[in-house]
């Protein structure tokens, strides 16, 4: 019985974990037929520009660049690679090479791209290309070159707001010419938290100016209740309406939540026996999910005391208060009242948004990132707070 029981709890169809694709992906239809589009022109020509898929974390953007592979089919080669903090073009060039080494089709296809040699130079060891009489390591824009000129590829970025700025402007920009000045077919699809909007910015790079952002950002409640339930169906099990209700309340819209919320209903239901998640079911899971989601918040809280940003944090939350969205103006005239200096206070806004608290999925408006994060974040700072509507009551007022 017991060891029946744990097999159950182990087919569990709720999967709260960094990039593991979750059975259903609910919501995500706009953003899945972008990508389609993205993909289908560049099996017939060189895409316009590159696509980045932008928003805070926690909210499905791995999971989306892992869809890439279903729809390429034969017709287009998907190389896809993790961000790191790539000191230069040719450190991320090693990358991706080494990537093509560790998958047995990709390597039979570009073998060509793979090192004849091992060079040791100061960095330690490292992958070495011999090109005509040369003998250094190959550019970006060669690389990248080669890659396409035997059919389109495309070449998939995780975690891209952890490259070097320079770097991925680099690696942006010769995806450029490659595909303008010899035509390849070659699109790349980068996956990056808010910080990858500044990044670009800062990088100055032509992509920059002429991307399709598709923004990642939390689920609409039609959609968390399709998630919570289509996936509970492959289960076996279902939700009652108010039970459901209390989820999608709970999570409100959050992908990781959904998971991590439908994770422990679905355990309480396998204990129980029951088939129809309750209202006392969601009850008895509460507790387990909001161990882990504090604990969560709890990191999220330390990150912005360690980068000094717990003032404007509890500002922005006192502001937002229910409200999804905010004018941008607002929220700018909310973080500068709390500095003497104009560059201080954009300084403030541009570190707070990079960590997804706040940040501007349409390039206008600002939303809160996690309402529930935010609600954590000024709960744990009640002298603060009051510190704050004592010191700029007028500012406040407009809440």
């Amino acid at each position: 019985m017991a060891d029946s029981l744990a097999a159950t709890i182990s087919e569990n169809p709720f999967r709260p974990s960094d990039g593991l694709p979750p059975l259903v992906l609910a919501g995500r239809d706009m953003e899945l037929h972008e990508l389609r589009e993205a993909v289908a022109i560049t099996t017939r020509r060189p895409p316009e520009c590159n696509l980045g898929l932008i928003g805070p974390r926690g909210n499905g953007k791995t999971c989306l660049l892992n869809e890439l592979s279903g729809m390429a089919g034969d017709q287009v080669t998907v190389l896809a690679v993790s961000g790191a903090d790539y000191g230069s073009p040719t450190e991320f060039v090693a990358s991706a090479t080494q990537a093509i080494a560790d998958s047995p089709s990709l390597g039979d296809r570009f073998r060509k791209l793979l090192p004849t040699e091992v060079k040791m130079g100061p960095g330690g060891v490292g992958l070495g290309w011999k090109q005509s009489d040369s003998d250094h390591s190959e550019s970006i824009e060669g690389f990248l070159g080669r890659l396409s000129e035997d059919g389109p590829v495309v070449l998939a970025i995780d975690e891209a707001h952890e490259i070097e700025r320079d770097t991925l402007k680099s690696i942006l920009n010769a995806s450029q010419l490659v595909r303008r000045r010899d035509r390849r077919q070659l699109l790349i699809v980068l996956a990056g938290t808010t910080r990858l909007q500044e990044t670009l910015r800062a990088a100055r790079a032509s992509f920059a100016d002429r991307a399709d952002y598709i923004p990642v950002g939390r689920l609409s409640e039609p959609d968390t209740e399709r998630a919570f339930s289509e996936t509970m169906a492959r289960g076996d099990r279902s939700f009652s309406n108010a039970a459901l209700a209390a989820c999608v309340r709970e999570s409100q819209g959050y992908s990781y939540f959904v998971q991590l919320l439908g994770r422990e209903v679905y355990r309480t239901c396998v204990r129980s026996g029951s088939r129809v998640a309750t209202q006392d079911d969601v009850a008895s899971a509460r507790g387990e999910f909001e161990r882990r989601k504090n604990r969560y918040y709890g990191r999220r809280r330390e990150e912005l005391r360690a980068a000094g940003l717990t003032r404007p944090a509890v500002a922005l939350a006192v502001l937002f208060g229910n409200r999804r969205s905010l004018p941008a103006e607002q929220v700018e005239e909310t973080v500068s009242a709390l500095f003497d200096a104009e560059t201080d206070a954009n300084d403030a806004l541009t570190a707070i948004s990079n960590t997804g608290f706040v940040w501007q999925p349409h390039g206008v408006d600002y939303e809160v990132g996690i309402p529930s994060l935010a609600t954590f974040v000024r709960e744990q700072s009640p002298a603060l707070e009051r510190r704050l509507e004592a010191e700029h009551a007028g500012l406040f007022a407009q809440r």
